[in-house]
């Protein structure tokens, strides 16, 4: 659809179409009068046909400017603007008094839908009807127009036009211009606006004499350009079938002729008439496509097929009160029946649906006069509105589901807390000392991984889980380690002076056995002994000097081995004596 909104609404987005560059980045303005522009409708690849029997198909259509206010859409009048590199807005509150695509829209309704003047009566009917609530001046929000649904686009001059950059525009900003043409495609199905193209002729209307050859380029623009919000340059449509009509539209037949790898074709004319070309109904290079239109004339032939009557100016007749009020209760009836499409809602609801329209209807007939067939209608539809549809409901599910998992993770986690609190107590009790220095590094790792997650807001449940997991093999992992196997002997002995009057005497003092690790010692004891006496470090040996007096001498030898990784660090601590006499 044609409509501007926020970024909340990004599906209305994609339905908007944007006033042309070119047109927006001028500042001046035609003066008032009539332009005749060019209307092409279709409906799922295929022209739409008029209420008086007119193909859709390249229409002319004469517009001048008239007041908005009559039809009770004054607030959608077209001010000057700025410039396109500007972004494109409403500068003053001066009415440009030209015509515009919504101007278009409703002289087109008039000649083609209605037979007959619309009025302000019409707004808001399967005709024309627009949401009140997301639409404002540059931001026009059609939900049915030409008794479609809002799944439409319009293009300008073949082109997706912007309004400023990255912004689109609505109908009530697109001004026109004599020799502009319009392309306005819906589809049933809402793949279109992703997924389809509009596709185009590089020529609209040709003249030729009879047995001329004409080579026609056909090209197509993406349709999810409208969502990007940027004009997508054409390309070319190749292996499109080609199809003619020689009663504007009316018939088709297929002219054996299919385009290019380049997107073209030629075609040859042998008999003089009006001839409408173009492609499908089905499309080889886009599932849902807008389809082309190429008027040509051949000696002497009309381009242009005569413009549609329009409405007769004059007034009406004095309508009879029950007739009128008959037709306000049929019209309402309609309305109340088309308000909703049965197919956006499951069975139950859509039996719920149909109380609703059944139950309103009954209340327009019984109303006496247009406020009680107005009051009927508005509640009725209230009503309709309290029934949601399967997207709705399916919303409502998705987020219930989504509490759900999110109440089960809640409660995962505190449970998932709970036990990893637990097991993170029980390790802080572990002595270091008491394990290999690897296998104890394992589980200060993991333990530093779990209390990470422990302080984090956004940790899963099972991320938690599965470091307690981890946690808890690297304490079963666990390396005990021994007591160092050390065992220290110690010798006393005895020597006579006169021995060590002649030379000092050595012997074997200390022996170390089942030492894990280096070997170490620390020697203390009093001035006197540790005078006399000499402890080697290397072989165990006490050296008594030479000239020792009498008397007993002693040293305290603590040995020491520093363990492995499999084996504590261990101390001994003996005293040897050595007695002089």
């Amino acid at each position: 659809m044609i409509n501007k909104a926020n970024s909340v609404r990004i599906l209305i987005i994609s339905f908007l179409l944007v006033v042309s560059v070119w047109v927006c980045a001028s500042a001046v303005y035609a003066e008032a009068g009539s332009v005749r522009v060019y209307l092409t409708m279709s409906r799922d690849g295929d022209f739409v046909t008029g209420q008086d029997g007119t193909v859709m198909a390249h229409v002319p259509i004469d517009v001048s400017y008239f007041d908005l206010d009559d039809y009770g859409l004054g607030r959608f009048k077209r001010y000057e603007a700025a410039p396109f590199d500007e972004g494109g807005g409403y500068i003053n509150d001066k009415v440009v008094e030209q015509p515009t695509l919504l101007h278009l829209y409703i002289k087109a309704l008039e000649q083609y839908y209605l037979g007959r003047h619309m009025t302000a009566d019409d707004i808001h009917s399967s005709a024309f009807n627009f949401s009140e609530t997301i639409s404002s001046p540059t931001s026009f929000y059609l939900t049915q127009f030409w008794g479609h649904d809002e799944n439409f686009m319009y293009f300008v001059n073949h082109e997706y036009p912007l309004m400023a950059a990255g912004r689109g525009s609505t109908c009530d900003y697109i001004l026109l211009y004599d020799g502009y043409e319009i392309d306005v495609a819906s589809y049933t199905d809402w793949n279109f606006r992703f997924d389809g193209a509009f596709s185009a002729f590089d020529r609209s209307g040709v003249s030729l004499e009879k047995g001329d050859s004409l080579t026609l380029t056909l090209t197509g623009v993406p349709t999810y350009g409208s969502s990007e919000g940027e004009t997508i340059p054409p390309s070319a449509l190749p292996d499109e079938d080609i199809r003619i009509s020689s009663d504007r539209g009316k018939t088709w037949v297929d002219s054996g002729e299919t385009t290019d790898s380049n997107g073209q074709v030629t075609l040859t004319f042998n008999e003089a008439g009006t001839y409408y070309v173009s492609a499908g109904t089905d499309y080889a290079n886009y599932e849902f496509t807008a389809p082309p239109i190429c008027v040509v004339t051949v000696d002497g032939g009309s381009i242009d097929p005569p413009p549609g009557p329009g409405p007769d100016p004059g007034p009406d007749p004095t309508p009879d009160p029950a007739e009128e009020l008959a037709k306000a209760k049929e019209k309402a009836k309609t309305e109340l029946a088309e308000y909703k499409d049965p197919s956006l809602y499951r069975a139950a609801q859509q039996k719920d649906l149909s109380v609703a329209v059944e139950k309103g209807s009954a209340e327009i007939d019984a109303a006496e006069d247009k406020e009680g067939i107005d009051a009927a209608l508005s509640a009725a539809k209230a009503t309709i509105d309290l029934i949601k549809t399967d997207a709705e409901l399916t919303e409502e599910e998705r987020k219930a589901e989504e509490e759900r998992r999110k109440e089960e993770e809640r409660k995962a986690k505190e449970e998932a807390i709970q036990k990893a609190s637990e097991l993170l107590t029980q390790v802080s009790g572990l002595d270091a000392g008491s394990y290999t220095a690897e296998s104890y590094k394992a589980v200060s790792d993991a333990k530093a991984a779990l209390e990470a997650l422990l302080s984090k807001e956004d940790s899963a449940s099972t991320e938690i889980l599965a470091a307690r997991e981890a946690l808890e093999q690297a304490v079963s992992g666990l390396v005990q380690m021994k007591q160092n196997t050390l065992k220290v002997t110690r010798k006393n002995k005895t020597f006579r002076v006169k021995t060590l009057k002649k030379a000092s005497k050595s012997y074997k003092a200390v022996t170390v056995k089942g030492a894990k690790g280096k070997v170490t010692y620390k020697i203390s004891g009093n001035k006197k002994s540790r005078k006399a006496l000499k402890f080697n470090k290397k072989n165990g040996k006490i050296t008594v000097k030479k000239g020792t007096k009498k008397g007993t001498y002693k040293l305290k030898i603590r040995v020491k081995a520093a363990g492995t990784a499999l084996y504590k660090a261990g101390s001994k601590t003996v005293t040897v004596k050595v007695r002089v006499k």
